[in-house]
C-alpha cells in the first residue's frame, strides 16, 4: 500500500452552545483560534493538531449527550501534566478522573471534561520499558 501524504490532525466536536466552548478553550486551554469558519472555530493545539468546535445547528453531525471520545493532550513530563492539573482546578475545570500514576497502563495523567462533557486527557507516558517506542516516536527520550 502506498504511503500517501497528511499534513495535519483536525478533529471536530459538536456544540449546542458554541460560544461557551469558545470560551473554555481559549480561556481555560489557553488555545488560539487559528480559523473562524463562521460555523466551526478551529484551534491549534500543536503545529499540526486541531480541535475545530462546530456549532451543532450547522455541522454535519448534531450534539449527543454520549461522547465516546478523548482529546489527549500529551505532556513531556509529569511535572507539566501537574500544572496543567493545578491549572483546570483553578479554573473550576470538572476533572473526570484523578490525577495519577498508573504503572499498569504506564502513564501519569488525569481527565477533565469541557463544557458539553467532552473528554480531555492530558497525560505523559512514564519512563518504563513498554513505553519506550511511544517516548520515542514523541521524541522523549533520554
Amino acid at each position: 500500500m502506498p504511503t500517501l501524504p497528511v499534513s495535519a490532525n483536525l478533529v471536530f466536536f459538536y456544540y449546542r452552545d458554541l460560544p461557551a466552548a469558545m470560551a473554555f478553550y481559549e480561556r481555560v486551554l489557553g488555545l488560539k483560534l487559528a480559523a473562524d469558519q463562521g460555523f466551526c472555530k478551529i484551534y491549534q493545539i500543536t503545529p499540526h493538531s486541531f480541535v475545530g468546535l462546530v456549532d451543532g445547528v450547522s455541522g454535519t453531525h448534531k450534539p449527543n449527550e454520549i461522547k465516546p471520545v478523548i482529546l489527549s493532550f500529551v505532556a513531556p513530563d509529569v511535572a507539566t501534566v501537574d500544572a496543567w492539573h493545578a491549572h483546570l482546578v483553578s479554573q473550576g475545570a470538572t476533572i473526570f478522573r484523578p490525577l495519577g500514576t498508573s504503572q499498569k497502563i504506564g502513564v501519569h495523567g488525569f481527565m477533565a471534561l469541557d463544557p458539553e462533557g467532552y473528554t480531555l486527557e492530558f497525560e505523559a507516558f512514564i519512563d518504563q520499558p513498554q513505553n519506550a517506542e511511544v517516548r520515542a516516536i514523541l521524541g522523549q527520550t533520554k
